[in-house]
C-alpha cells in the first residue's frame, strides 16, 4: 500500500468491495464467477495462512489457474511445485517491499517479459511447463489422488480411504461394524456422500451416528 496500490476485498483493510452474488457464492470461492473475477488482475497477493515446507494451498493454485501471476508467501519449497521458475513472484527473493514494488511496477510495463511468467498459461498448445519434478510427480500420480478433488468434503472421503488401505489387515481394537448405508462427511454445513461401505470405517471422530446413517 504504501508502495503500490492494492486492492483489498477482505474485512482487514477492504478498499475494494466484492461485487453482491460474490458475497456469499454457493459453491465456494471455486464458482466460475469468483474466478472470472479474479482473472481480471494481472497479479494476485498469495500469503499462507502458515509458513510450512509442504503446505501449499489455493491461494497459489487459484492465481495459477486464471492466469494471474501469484505474489507468493508461504512454502520454502513452493518452486518445486511450480510450472517454471518463473511461474510466481516469491517475496522472499526481495530484500524489502519497496524492491518488490519496483519491479511488479517495472514488470507491469513490459509486456512481453510478464508474458513470460504465464507460459504454463499462453505456450499450451506445446505444454510448456519445464518443472521436470513437477511433470514427473504428474506422470506418476495414480488416478485415484487426482480423483478426490479440490473440496474439502472429497478431501475427507479420501483420507478415510487411504487409512483403510494402510491399516488394512492390522487388528484393531475400535472397528465398528456398520450396516453398509452411505457414509456423509460434514464440513461446516456442506454434507458430501462418499457411498462407499469401506470408507466408513478406521477414520471418523466425533461421530454421530444416526438411525441408517454414519457422519463423520
Amino acid at each position: 500500500m504504501k508502495y503500490i496500490p492494492v486492492d483489498s476485498y477482505g474485512a482487514c483493510l477492504q478498499n475494494k468491495k466484492l461485487p453482491e452474488n460474490l458475497l456469499y457464492p454457493s459453491d465456494g470461492t471455486d464458482s466460475d464467477e469468483f474466478l472470472h473475477f479474479i482473472s481480471r488482475y494481472k497479479f494476485a497477493l498469495a500469503f499462507e495462512n502458515a509458513v510450512c515446507e509442504d503446505y501449499i494451498s489455493e491461494k497459489l493454485w487459484r492465481p495459477l489457474a486464471v492466469g494471474s501471476v501469484p505474489i507468493y508467501m508461504g512454502s520454502p519449497s513452493v518452486k518445486d511445485w511450480l510450472p517454471n521458475p518463473d511461474s510466481a513472484i516469491l517475496i522472499s527473493e526481495f530484500e524489502s517491499p519497496e524492491k518488490l514494488a519496483h519491479f511488479l511496477k517495472e514488470l507491469n510495463n513490459d509486456t512481453p517479459r510478464y508474458e513470460s511468467y504465464l507460459g504454463h498459461k499462453l505456450d499450451s498448445a506445446t505444454l510448456k511447463i519445464t518443472n521436470k519434478k513437477l511433470l514427473s510427480a504428474l506422470s506418476s500420480r495414480s488416478k485415484e489422488n487426482i480423483d478426490w478433488g479440490v473440496n474439502v468434503e472429497q478431501f475427507e472421503c479420501y483420507i478415510c480411504h487411504r487409512v483403510h488401505i494402510r491399516m488394512k489387515g492390522r487388528v484393531k481394537g475400535y472397528d465398528m461394524v456398520l450396516d453398509g448405508s452411505t457414509l456423509v462427511t460434514s464440513h461446516k454445513g456442506y454434507g458430501h456422500a462418499c457411498n462407499q461401505v469401506t470408507w466408513n470405517v478406521y477414520c471418523y471422530y466425533q461421530p454421530r451416528l444416526q438411525p441408517g446413517r454414519h457422519v463423520l
